[in-house]
């Protein structure tokens, strides 16, 4: 065994040259048109609207945590998504976080004029190579739009942020990208988790960051599950905080309800129940925006009580009960 990991580790410089020979020809050409694309969208709009603001949840993490969950009905965030063609569930719950934030920043004086960006897990476990359960994980990052007051115009930009950036992950290949982390060694890879930690949390000066909080979708089971004939009733995740990642929206899904599952640092965000609020207020404005009607499930009526008619009792003059 000993031998083997070994062999690994000093083969495995060779086994990286395959996947960077595939990526690095995908990169310089889509670099290529990005850096087109930009320069025009600078002249045209004399702002290219990359630069990530400084705000409370990209900072130092105490070892404090805070967290709380809020849920929606799927069938009401699928009548959201029909108001912007080509919008997803996840764009809709992007947008809704997006709202919270702006609530609550603004709350505190502390919203920023430019957008927030979120760094989005992306799972590339799809292909005729993927191995059946397995994870192939990789990530990228997208404006949310918190500086747009109107509900529907944000979740108009949130799809096409999305959009995007999922355009040039695709056009990358996600399978190169999570390729290259079979072949890195692990010492490697610790250290460049360290540096975008690092440099999410502009540990140099530079005023630059990758990104403000992060947004993870993990589905859950569509169906109700039972324990001994318990229905189960909840269903939230716990996500963890890291420097400059300060607070971390994870989203699942369960019997054809959304919950979103917030956790921060206690120091950055020291009322969750004030953030749930945010979330509750946001969904209700967006959905007001859009014109999706709630879909509650009706109330059930009571059941009639059968009334069985008695028979009249006749009473004797001298006050006793008389057979019938």
């Amino acid at each position: 065994m000993a031998t083997r990991a070994w062999w690994n580790n000093a083969t495995s410089p060779m086994r990286l040259a395959r996947p960077l020979s595939r990526l690095l020809p995908k990169v310089g050409g889509r670099l290529r048109k990005e850096v087109q694309k930009r320069t025009v969208a600078r002249v045209e709009e004399h702002n290219s609207g990359t630069k990530v603001p400084t705000t409370r949840f990209d900072g130092r993490v105490s070892p404090f945590r805070v967290f709380t969950t809020s849920r929606f009905q799927l069938d009401e965030l699928k009548g959201i998504r029909k108001a912007v063609e080509g919008s997803t569930i996840n764009d809709v719950v992007t947008t809704i976080i997006s709202g919270a934030l702006r609530r609550y920043l603004d709350h505190n004086g502390e919203l920023p004029r430019d957008t927030m960006v979120a760094m989005m897990p992306v799972n590339t476990r799809s292909g005729p190579d993927a191995e059946p359960g397995a994870n192939n994980i990789t990530f990228m990052g997208a404006a949310i739009g918190s500086d747009i007051a109107d509900p529907k115009e944000r979740l108009a930009y949130v799809t096409e942020q999305t959009a995007r950036s999922k355009s040039i992950v695709n056009a990358i290949g996600a399978s190169d990208l999570t390729d290259l982390n079979k072949h890195i060694p692990a010492s490697l890879l610790a250290a460049t988790g360290k540096l975008i930690s690092r440099i999410g949390l502009d540990a140099g000066g530079t005023g630059k960051r990758l990104f403000n909080m992060a947004i993870s979708n993990v589905p859950g089971p569509s169906v109700p599950l039972y324990l001994q004939g318990a229905k189960l009733k909840f269903w939230s995740i716990v996500a963890p905080c890291t420097d400059g990642m300060g607070a971390v929206f994870a989203i699942t899904s369960y019997d054809r309800e959304i919950y979103i599952c917030p956790t921060a640092c206690r120091e950055i965000v020291p009322a969750p129940e004030f953030l749930a609020q945010c979330l509750e207020e946001s969904y209700a404005e967006l959905l007001a925006a859009t014109g999706a009607k709630p879909k509650r499930k009706p109330a059930k009526r009571p059941l009639k009580k059968k009334t069985t008619a008695k028979k009249p009792v006749r009473k004797n003059p001298a006050g006793r009960k008389a057979a019938n």
